[in-house]
């Protein structure tokens, strides 16, 4: 059995893909083969023959495509604050000869196999991902109106055929033309043209922060969310997650000497099997960072509510 999973990097995260890379081998070890397509928007020479060196040693296959040869970067200059090349996991079915594959930021760490999610049927659905919890202004501006069916764009799972068969170019172009403002980013775009072709998968595949630090209803009072997992299934997600995702949310990233996150040393772990075991980054912790964590901590939850508002 293949695995096929796809990353999207520059220089300056290549080292987190290259740790991520190195958890997704050690916990898919049943699989006969992995491919990993690396879109490489400027890696070094260095850093590339590194992550190839670890492909080796695992026996796993990498391909490096240039991020030009995949999609028109010129399209997605002015995105906010966000790096065009997140928008390049949309043009993924360029790629030929597979039939679907699973994309993964290089914040995130796997935990378990992908078996039981690469057996999935998703034969009639475009996408699978985990339930993102967003504002609802926001929601309303850029989804199809379904919040059940708003995904996080850090993990999916693509049905490459059905998104190849769906005319996806033209209803990104379409898509892109009705937005007045440069605000969106690409799970904007993909939830809104997959409609209800998305599936949801359970939560221990994109474990956040945001599930870490609040509970279900806590979640539900931020994003004015009327459905969101239950309880149970975030606490299950958090005993024993298959994907970690080190988003910020009020705890520091891992590969920072000061990083606070609960599930850090798993990190730690795949970082000491890989040639940068050790080399953690200096950072200051920003104001706000600092400012959400003491009224967290030491404000009842509805006046954290408001003064979270406030801080952004």
């Amino acid at each position: 059995m293949r695995l096929n999973v796809a990353y999207a990097t520059g220089e300056e995260y290549a080292k987190q893909a290259g740790v991520s890379i190195i958890s997704l081998f050690e916990n898919n070890a049943e699989f006969d083969e992995i491919t990993v397509y690396i879109i490489d928007n400027g890696i070094k020479d260095e850093t590339r023959n590194i992550l190839i060196k670890i492909s080796e040693r695992y026996n796993r296959l990498l391909v490096f495509i240039n991020s030009t040869d995949i999609y028109d970067a010129d399209k997605f200059k002015s995105v906010g604050n966000y790096s065009g090349i997140i928008f390049s996991k949309m043009y993924l079915h360029r790629i030929e000869d597979i039939d679907k594959i699973i994309y993964i930021d290089c914040d995130m760490i796997m935990k378990s196999s992908f078996i039981e999610l690469w057996n999935m049927d998703i034969e009639d659905y475009l996408v699978a991902g985990v339930r993102m919890p967003t504002p609802i202004e926001y929601r309303k501006r850029f989804s199809s109106g379904n919040d059940e069916k708003y995904i996080n764009g850090g993990f999916i799972l693509f049905n490459l055929n059905k998104w190849r068969n769906y005319d996806v170019e033209s209803r990104i172009d379409i898509f892109m033309q009705n937005q007045n403002e440069h605000e969106y980013i690409e799970e904007n775009i993909i939830c809104s043209i997959s409609e209800e072709k998305i599936l949801n998968l359970e939560p221990k595949y994109n474990l956040n922060g945001l599930m870490i630090a609040y509970s279900s209803e806590q979640i539900k009072k931020i994003t004015s969310e009327n459905y969101y997992y239950t309880q149970e299934q975030l606490d299950m997600a958090k005993l024993s997650p298959t994907v970690i995702h080190f988003s910020s949310e009020i705890y520091e990233r891992p590969w920072y000497l000061n990083c606070d996150h609960p599930f850090k040393n798993e990190y730690l772990y795949y970082l000491s099997l890989s040639p940068w075991k050790s080399q953690l980054e200096k950072k200051h912790i920003s104001l706000i960072t600092k400012a959400k964590k003491i009224i967290k901590n030491k404000l009842p939850f509805n006046i954290y509510l408001i003064m979270r508002k406030l801080l952004k």
